[in-house]
């Protein structure tokens, strides 16, 4: 959101995708991080995105997991979107 910050990357966007690459995955999709995408509700985000886009259907997250306009996501409510959707 502010591309004139000088922030440094842990790894490289490359070296990250090598490193996941090693690990067998069969599929890397990097979303832009975007104003606009950074306005997506909860709701939206897993309807659109996970649903719609990328047809889910197991989600794994981390244990500080948020997703959401201002992290409003928990983890809880993305079990229960799960849980509706039969995800």
């Amino acid at each position: 959101l502010r591309p004139e910050a000088d922030l440094p990357l842990l790894t490289t966007y490359d070296e990250r995708a090598e490193l996941l690459a090693e690990t067998g995955i069969d599929l890397l999709i990097e979303e832009p991080f975007s104003r606009e995408f950074s306005t997506t509700t909860p709701e939206a985000f897993f309807r659109d995105v996970l649903l719609r886009r990328l047809d889910a259907q197991a989600v794994v997250v981390g244990y500080d997991f948020a997703f959401g306009r201002g992290r409003a996501g928990s983890l809880e409510l993305l079990g229960r979107f799960c849980q509706e959707a039969g995800v």
